[in-house]
């Protein structure tokens, strides 16, 4: 416990707020710098885990095949020039497996188009705005080869399980997780009457409900330190889907932009470590992780904007020393 605490106290002086939660060995611990384990915090790029979970849900109920191309669900025009190389339209040959893997080779918007203007102001976008971004970005790579991180993975996933459901994805949030978990504190801010937490850049608290909307599947999310445990534990231990499901998705590929020493599979981030370090990062500050062998859980938030690299220091860390 001691250092434990230790290593968050370091970490902690870089944000204006914040809280980690830790399982190990079925003992469960915390420390907290003006968070508490059920104070709500955007969490980001995690909400990916909450999209993946349903990908496999619907994978298990054969209502998603992983070789589907996205011409299935795109109009053409949709999908027309999404990834071009060379004069070379591969949009075509994108598939569900792809985009789990991110190995589309589709350019990534967020970092291009939203990401600069986030601490200027409470950015609103749609669907098709994010498609069209990336077209004007061009490919990154031919589909199967690399991975690229892209928003846009995520994004279109959201896309194809309401699509393939007939339900937004909060309604397929709350059938497939919210409701077996019990999670009361976590949604997208839809309304607004729903509480926003403020996003941290410096000390500055900046509220964004039009963002996160707009982040939606790929980033949408608000929840607490609680909650996200109790999601993150369910995942690795086969709560949520049939944990055969796993060996579909760990393969992990090098990232060949995003994370420095982090691979992907599978909807999961790879942090290169002497442990398995295996999870989720937001561009928030928020964080989930799991040894799942060993069951070491961490999950929490940093309030800082765009401090992956910090935390994934934590956050190994974490792993290797406490």
């Amino acid at each position: 416990m001691e250092k434990f605490e230790k290593i968050f106290n370091e970490y902690a002086k870089t944000a204006y707020e914040g809280v980690v939660y830790g399982m190990k060995d079925g003992e469960k611990f915390n420390a907290q710098y003006g968070n508490d384990l059920d104070k709500k915090f955007p969490i980001g790029g995690v909400t990916k885990l909450f999209t993946i979970t349903c990908v496999l849900k619907l994978i298990e109920n054969k209502k998603l095949i992983l070789d589907t191309k996205l011409p299935v669900y795109l109009s053409e025009e949709e999908c027309k020039n999404l990834c071009v190389l060379k004069g070379l339209d591969h949009s075509k040959v994108i598939t569900i497996r792809d985009l789990i893997y991110q190995t589309s080779g589709l350019s990534d918007y967020f970092n291009e188009f939203v990401k600069p203007h986030i601490s200027k102001s409470d950015m609103k976008y749609t669907f098709s705005d994010k498609i069209n971004w990336t077209k004007k970005l061009g490919g990154m790579d031919k589909p199967a080869k690399q991975a690229y991180y892209s928003n846009l993975n995520t994004d279109l996933l959201t896309y194809i399980i309401e699509k393939s459901t007939g339900k937004t994805i909060m309604e397929v949030y709350k059938e497939n997780i919210f409701e077996p978990l019990g999670l009361k504190n976590t949604y997208i801010p839809m309304n607004d009457s729903d509480y926003v937490p403020a996003l941290f850049f410096d000390d500055k608290p900046l509220k964004r409900p039009n963002l996160l909307r707009s982040c939606y599947g790929s980033g949408g999310l608000i929840s607490t330190a609680r909650e996200l445990m109790k999601f993150l534990v369910a995942f690795f231990s086969g709560k949520l889907f049939n944990i055969s499901l796993f060996e579909k998705i760990m393969n992990f590929i090098p990232m060949a932009n995003g994370l420095d020493s982090a691979s992907y599979g599978g909807g999961l981030m790879r942090i290169k470590s002497k442990k398995v370090i295996i999870g989720q990062l937001g561009y928030t500050g928020a964080f989930a992780f799991a040894d799942p062998n060993a069951k070491v859980y961490y999950v929490g938030y940093l309030s800082q904007v765009d401090c992956q690299q910090i935390n994934a220091k934590m956050i190994v860390e974490l792993f290797e020393k406490a």
